[in-house]
């Protein structure tokens, strides 16, 4: 007996056990859930031969699940009136099916109040089918020329299993009747109702989509939209930059009626252990919106949105969850249809079914904001160049450009020193910019236009790193060429770009 004993062989046969025929199915538990929806579930009829080890029972205890109607599913079998007949006993504990999917109570220094709330029962009447309503209202926001908000949406689905051919249906009906806020100075950080004018939009419309699960994670569905638009603009219609230059506001909308149609494509991408809270696995969404003349819209454009949240699991139940999101738009996109701030950073108000009413912006706390880096920073220029004072950054200092003691050497010649006493403004007034090479490319049609009608220093706005040097420096400059521009008796126009000197004036 040293040899171990071999071991028992596996049954690997489902149909090996005991057969029983199935007389009748009995349901308990379902007090608002109808008999047709879930006997529709089990994929087994009265009349069905099933073993003891079917796999069939478990597949319909999980579709059962799947559902998302009822906390547990229990299946089992009791004797039946004739010899080898069983009764099929499924029971099953209902949850509460009406789901609040947003609750919109808030209050800003743009908008005294808005609140609404949107709420769905995924089981109506017991049949299955999701139906919900949402709606929205404000008081009239303190932005220049804006209205009370009021926003309605009706929406619901049918699952695949109920719709034709395996496929699910949905549809949504929407109302706006809002105002979008728009900033009137350039780049404004600003919370401050009094900067901002209003756009008063009105929405009315619909989608209609379908959906087909091709796996056991993926779905993809494809959806239509149209709405017709109706927007009145401010009178209001240029923003002045700080330099004094004037350009029209984007308000991101057509003035009057126009449509929005749209054709979006979605894949879904769910391996998550619970819709409701996930514990381990993944969700990733990608949309695909396109629309335009071709659908029958007055706005073209694309829209791509990805969003994902992965789980991990930790120690006593716990999750830790990461979220991403990432996007594009190209061509020209409704107002409504671009990112919102409030969208992408949860310490802000959300959109409330569409519509805005706040003009918080988003906190500079790691102090990466854009409308605070310079021009020269983001184009990568070198610390010292010349920059077009056209698009020059506001933070400017005053820096003399000093004419080049030393001209280039030729034909082998020593570079000297110029004679003392100055530079020879002769010599320099060989060159548009009195210096011994060539202008900057980018500045030989703007910043020399004036330097080729005389030949004197000039104090240029530019970028200083110690203030105080520069303008001594500066002042100093011009003191030493008043006297020399008297001298000469030439009439110099004053320059718009920095401090030029006219005869008879002093800096």
């Amino acid at each position: 007996m040293g040899a171990a004993a071999a071991p028992a062989p596996e049954f690997l046969d489902p149909a090996f056990g005991p057969r029983y025929v199935i007389e009748e199915i009995v349901l308990r538990g379902n007090r608002r859930t109808q008999d047709s929806l879930i006997l529709a579930e089990l994929g087994l009829r009265a009349g069905d031969a099933v073993v003891a080890s079917d796999p069939r029972v478990e597949t319909a205890r999980f579709r059962l699940l799947a559902l998302g109607h009822f906390l547990d599913a229990r299946l089992s079998v009791e004797r039946g009136k004739r010899r080898g007949g069983v009764v099929l006993l499924v029971e099953v504990e209902e949850r509460g099916t009406l789901v609040i999917n947003e609750l919109y109570p808030s209050t800003s220094s743009a908008t005294a109040f808005w609140g609404g709330a949107d709420v769905s029962d995924t089981n109506f009447l017991g049949r299955g089918v999701n139906l919900g309503a949402g709606f929205v209202a404000s008081t009239k926001p303190l932005v220049l020329n804006s209205e009370k908000g009021l926003g309605l949406r009706l929406h619901g689905s049918i699952p695949e299993r109920q719709g034709p051919r395996g496929l699910g249906l949905s549809a949504t009906a929407l109302y706006n009747d809002g105002s979008e806020f728009i900033a009137i100075p350039a780049g404004t950080t600003t919370a401050d109702p009094g900067h901002f004018t209003a756009a008063n939009l009105r929405r009315a419309g619909g989608i209609v989509g379908v959906s087909k699960t091709l796996t056991r994670a993926l779905r993809a569905s494809i959806d239509l939209r149209g709405e017709a638009v109706n927007a009145r603009l401010p009178p209001l219609r240029a923003r002045t930059f700080p330099d004094g230059a004037t350009a029209p506001i984007d308000f991101g909308v057509r003035e009057g009626a126009s449509r929005v149609a749209t054709l979006a494509l979605t894949l879904d991408y769910d391996t998550r252990s619970d819709p409701v809270l996930p514990r381990a696995g993944a969700r990733v969404v990608g949309t695909v919106e396109a629309g335009g003349r071709v659908f029958g819209g007055d706005y073209g454009f694309g829209k791509a949105l990805v969003q994902a949240s992965f789980y991990l699991k930790m120690p006593r139940g716990h999750a830790l969850g990461f979220h991403l999101l990432g996007g594009a738009i190209l061509g020209d996109a409704p107002i409504f249809d671009r990112f919102f701030i409030g969208d992408l950073n949860l310490l802000l108000a959300r959109r409330a079914l569409g519509m805005s009413f706040s003009t918080l912006p988003s906190r500079n706390l790691l102090g990466t904001s854009i409308a605070r880096q310079s021009l020269r920073r983001l184009r990568g220029a070198r610390p010292r160049r010349v920059r077009d004072p056209r698009v020059a950054a506001p933070r400017l200092r005053l820096r003399r450009r000093r004419l080049r003691g030393r001209r280039s050497a030729r034909n082998g010649e020593r570079r000297r020193p110029l004679a003392a006493g100055g530079p020879d403004l002769a010599r320099a007034a060989r060159r548009p910019d009195g210096r011994s090479r060539a202008a900057p490319r980018h500045l030989r049609g703007h910043l020399h236009d004036l330097d080729r009608q005389r030949s004197l220093p000039q104090l240029l706005l530019m970028n200083a790193r110690h203030p105080a040097a520069r303008v001594a420096v500066a002042l100093f400059a011009a003191l030493v060429a008043s006297p020399r521009a008297r001298a000469a008796g030439e009439d110099a126009p004053r320059r718009t770009t920095g401090l030029a000197l006219t005869p008879g004036s002093s800096p």
